[in-house]
């Protein structure tokens, strides 16, 4: 459609009339004729050019893949590529459960990042070339250590292929983890431990466990706990009285949850075995059998959960392995223990170490767990 032209009531564009004949009036401004025309002419350009830019906005968003519509996190991924194997919205469901929470929690992380990255490069983030992955990764580099990358590696790799090949295992993925561990070797956090004396002295030297306050016996049965099964600290917040069994000199807890130590691959070993607990007569402020009993008397009435440790705090629920973490920690600091170092999971070093100087062939480990506690620390 052709604009008409817009008429101004200005000198310049207005019609005089000639006094000379009043019966033939003339145009006292010529040039709008021909203006008509311009503006025509340019309404039809810029129509023609937006046209234009429609057309190329279009093949733009044809040819550019659909970042957004194919996956935008680590499960979307995951369902994207397995979906255009023909597999079924239910065994999906089933293989995304092969993964455990704490491994979902950390590929999340590093596949945002990398969704993010393929949208602002413009690729598909379950299809990528190598050189794109390769680059990712070399960014990733600049700020995350080895065993970061490495996890970013094997999140990618839970759905993409490169070459016919999984993407860890790719020549060039490889070649690139050996020349990034050479430039940032993974060390251990710890080179040296504590002496577990340290913590058992502290333990001496409290009141006993009926004068001590509900937070200091929760504190102190949490650590001593750690240094007697020598686990992690999922471990302990798995501890409950649903798996409990006990005689006059002993409790056993067994484990009722899947653990990171569980696996299917196991065979006699698939599960942890039970977490036994014995009387120790020789000092009534380091035995657990006391220590358990007394705090099983004092959270009889506030009990609402079966977890073995629950928060001191009113309400009383159970505590979450960051409580327990944050206890233990407390205990080491009082006790002597450099927290700045030595971290609440140094428990199972220690412990360990100690098992293996005094040439326990129990380790700290298994039913006979207390025994080694006996031989090493007391």
């Amino acid at each position: 459609m052709i604009s008409l032209p817009h008429w101004e009531s200005s000198t310049n564009t207005a019609i005089v009339p000639d006094h000379s004949n009043i019966d033939i009036p003339k145009m006292g401004n010529a040039v709008l004729v021909p203006r008509v025309a311009e503006d025509a002419d340019r309404t039809a350009s810029d129509d023609t050019s937006s046209q234009n830019h429609f057309d190329s906005s279009s093949q733009l968003k044809q040819s550019a893949p659909l970042v957004s519509k194919v996956a935008t996190s680590w499960v979307s991924c995951i369902r994207s590529v397995l979906q255009k194997q023909g597999i079924g919205q239910q065994a999906i469901e089933i293989m995304l459960n092969s993964w455990r929470n704490g491994t979902k929690k950390q590929y999340t992380s590093s596949i945002s990042q990398w969704t993010s990255d393929c949208k602002l490069h413009n690729y598909n983030p379950t299809t990528p070339p190598v050189a794109q992955v390769l680059e990712f990764l070399t960014h990733q580099s600049n700020h995350l250590g080895y065993s970061a990358i490495g996890t970013t590696r094997s999140a990618l790799s839970s759905f993409i292929t490169l070459d016919v090949v999984n993407l860890g295992d790719h020549p060039l993925v490889e070649r690139f983890m050996a020349g990034l561990f050479n430039r940032k070797p993974a060390l251990p956090r710890y080179v040296e431990t504590w002496n577990p004396h340290i913590v058992l002295d502290y333990f001496k030297s409290l009141p006993e466990n009926e004068s001590l306050e509900l937070k200091q016996l929760t504190m102190k049965l949490t650590v001593l706990l750690a240094l007697i099964s020598a686990q992690r600290l999922q471990t302990l917040k798995a501890l409950s009285l649903d798996g409990m069994s006990n005689t006059k000199d002993s409790f056993s807890f067994r484990l009722l949850e899947v653990l990171k130590q569980t696996s299917r691959h196991g065979g006699k070993n698939r599960h942890l075995a039970p977490i036994v607990l014995k009387k120790y007569p020789h000092d009534s402020k380091l035995s657990p059998v006391r220590f358990l009993k007394e705090y099983l008397t004092r959270t009889a009435t506030l009990r609402t959960s079966q977890q073995l440790l629950l928060c001191y705090n009113k309400p009383p629920g159970p505590a979450s392995r960051d409580t327990i973490c944050r206890w233990i920690k407390q205990t080491l600091a009082a006790s002597g223990v450099n927290t700045t170092v030595f971290k609440a999971h140094s428990c199972h070093s220690a412990a360990t170490s100690a098992a293996k100087l005094a040439r326990s062939p129990y380790g700290g480990y298994s039913g006979s767990c207390w025994m080694a506690f006996r031989l090493c620390f007391c």
